[in-house]
């Protein structure tokens, strides 16, 4: 649903072509260990087709199960608080301790990136949909 009008909206995102670009981005980011802005307060380019709105954000559902991958592909981690970056990081094994919200989100990007990376030759040509809501 559009944060400014209410209407629903479902995305279809590309496995392959949306990991590739976040995983380049990664390796071209080097030993930065900082999540960049747009992380950190996502949007999305979508516009709304009733109001052309561009208020576009994860839905309350997703950002509460925490469907990962979702977010991932996405780019909308940075809609989850920093208790549940801190808590991902904890069931995968990552080194979070007392990390501002910019560097755990990025070790989440690392490590999620890293797991899509090892998959890749599964999801060749696969597409997701993703069903947006206001906050």
């Amino acid at each position: 649903m559009c944060v400014q009008c209410g209407a629903a909206k479902n995305l279809e995102v590309s496995l392959q072509d949306n990991h590739s670009r976040i995983y380049y981005y990664i390796c071209s980011l080097g030993l930065q260990s900082e999540a960049p802005d747009i992380w950190m307060n996502p949007r999305l380019n979508e516009k709304c087709s009733s109001c052309q709105g561009s208020s576009m954000v994860p839905k309350a559902e997703t950002r509460c199960k925490n469907d990962w991958v979702f977010l991932y592909l996405i780019e909308a981690l940075g809609c989850l608080s920093l208790e549940e970056l801190r808590r991902f990081c904890v069931e995968n094994k990552e080194p979070h301790d007392m990390m501002e919200k910019k560097r755990v989100l990025f070790q989440v990007y690392h490590h999620l990136s890293n797991k899509m990376q090892e998959i890749r030759p599964m999801y060749t040509g696969m597409y997701v949909f993703v069903n947006y809501l206001g906050r």
